[in-house]
């Protein structure tokens, strides 16, 4: 089948789906009006996992306001009126900001040229994960192909090769780094849509400092895991390292102009902000301010402070250049989407709920919160590294929101693991976009990817079900 017969094809199906389940006569609980939203929630889904992202999410909204549940104008207002989307509009703007300075240039060599370092070959690993964990969390993709091309450099250097058991372990360990980083903030990508989504179904927020700790967890105990396959599972050779000097690795000196400076420590100040916001009580004095702001006004601050500010002539940030190279708008349309869609699958007079928890709580009935945890995490990386990330999370979510009440697990807990290890999806060729990063490149083979990178998986479930749930207990 070519690829224009596929796409028609599934396209065919996604718009039968959509539009075709609103005729069937509905089952108690489920109304006419649950079959409506019921049939644009599975044809949505379908679309986005199989042809794209815009035009599906705008038939989304279309469908939904030609049912009994709202109008047109009404589904378009629900999906534009959510601080969400602005939100990560002015995070686009200003993260693609930092994206064009030397930062990851300069804090690579920083990094590298430390005393501790030389000579320290788990020291030397453990820098270039960590490293790219953070750097990803700033500037996402540049990061990850900044790391790997200092680790060729490291391996030409040492005598390295393709296929040497390092290299590989090395090159997947800091793809799940970068994986790590690249879900770190919940306002950007899916997670946003995702975390949105569960506040229309539960009622309940996922508190944005309360991800972030989590995300740093998830990274810093995560890696030091798969440091720790690597010497004691894997068994890598790192005798070529020994005695190895980084500073060899070194860029000349990089100097940061003012504007990228005065961009970086922007950046950085509201990032604190952000994670303040979710910490300070509400009746302190900066607790006070920043509730006043809300998330989306400590965003547009961040912004408009940042294009404000002139150097040499020129805007510390330039808006409308950055719009146009950075700004997502396949996430932007699904976030549009999702809430009056998610708002509808929710509403009492739909039954999609009470019919959630009819056909599921026989599955269910006697397990205990822990077993429906590790089934959630399990069945969200498995599920994510097969398919489409956006749509495996949000078939999940009603189970979670459902389900997790009746057995009296942590809805908003499991809810955030699920928002999370929806984006560690690498396995597959198909599993996300980002995975064509790894399976392009020429330090290793899919084989490498099946073995370090699902051990890689493993790690991140144990540190879900382990570390991450009982701490998420306690906070939320």
């Amino acid at each position: 089948m070519s690829k224009n017969v596929k796409y028609y094809v599934n396209a065919i199906i996604g718009i039968v789906l959509m539009f075709g389940v609103g005729f069937i006569p509905p089952i108690e609980p489920l109304t006419h009006v649950g079959m409506q939203i019921l049939g644009i929630f599975c044809g949505t889904i379908y679309l986005w996992s199989t042809v794209g992202n815009i035009w599906p999410s705008v038939l989304g909204i279309i469908a939904l306001g030609l049912t009994d549940y709202c109008t047109i104008l009404e589904a378009v207002a629900k999906g534009m009126s959510s601080p969400i989307l602005f939100q990560i509009m002015m995070m686009l703007i200003v993260a693609g900001g930092i994206s064009e300075t030397q930062f990851v240039s300069a804090i690579i060599n920083w990094l590298m040229s430390r005393k501790m370092v030389q000579g320290r070959p788990w020291l030397i690993s453990g820098i270039f994960l960590f490293a790219t964990f953070f750097l990803v969390v700033l500037v996402n993709i540049p990061a990850i192909l900044l790391m790997w091309a200092l680790l060729y450099n490291m391996a030409e250097l040492v005598g390295y090769k393709k296929g040497d058991k390092y290299m590989t372990a090395m090159v997947v360990g800091m793809f799940l780094a970068f994986m790590f980083g690249n879900c770190f903030f919940p306002f950007t990508g899916i997670r946003a849509a995702m975390c949105s989504a569960f506040t229309k179904m539960s009622g309940f927020e996922i508190s944005y400092s309360v991800y972030m700790l989590s995300a740093l967890v998830m990274g810093t105990v995560g890696l030091l895991l798969y440091l720790f396959a690597m010497k004691f599972i894997f068994r890598v050779d790192i005798s070529r390292l020994q005695g190895f000097s980084v500073e060899q690795l070194l860029q000349e000196k990089i100097v940061l102009t003012l504007r990228e400076k005065v961009a970086i420590y922007g950046f950085l100040i509201g990032m604190l902000f952000t994670a303040l916001f979710g910490i300070l009580p509400k009746n302190s004095f900066l607790g006070g301010i920043l509730g006043t702001l809300s998330l989306s006004g400590i965003f547009a601050l961040m912004l408009v402070v940042l294009a404000a500010i002139r150097i040499d002539g020129k805007p510390v940030l330039d808006v409308q250049f950055l719009a146009g190279k950075y700004m997502q708008w396949g996430v932007i349309f699904i976030i549009m989407a999702i809430l009056p869609i998610a708002d509808a699958f929710a509403a009492e007079e739909t039954g999609i709920n009470q019919m959630v928890q009819q056909l599921l709580a026989p599955i269910f009935s006697g397990l205990s919160p822990v077993m429906f945890l590790i089934f959630v995490v399990a069945l969200a990386l498995i599920l994510t590294n097969i398919g489409s990330n956006i749509g495996m999370g949000m078939i999940l979510l009603p189970i979670v929101v459902s389900v997790a009440p009746m057995l009296g697990a942590n809805s908003a807990a499991l809810a955030l693991l699920l928002i999370y290890l929806v984006n560690i999806a690498f396995i597959l060729p198909g599993a996300s976009p980002l995975a064509a990063l790894l399976y392009g490149n020429e330090w290793i083979k899919p084989t490498d990817i099946y073995r370090y990178g699902i051990f890689g998986v493993m790690i991140t479930a144990i540190v879900a079900c382990v570390v991450l749930y009982p701490m998420l207990n306690i906070l939320m």
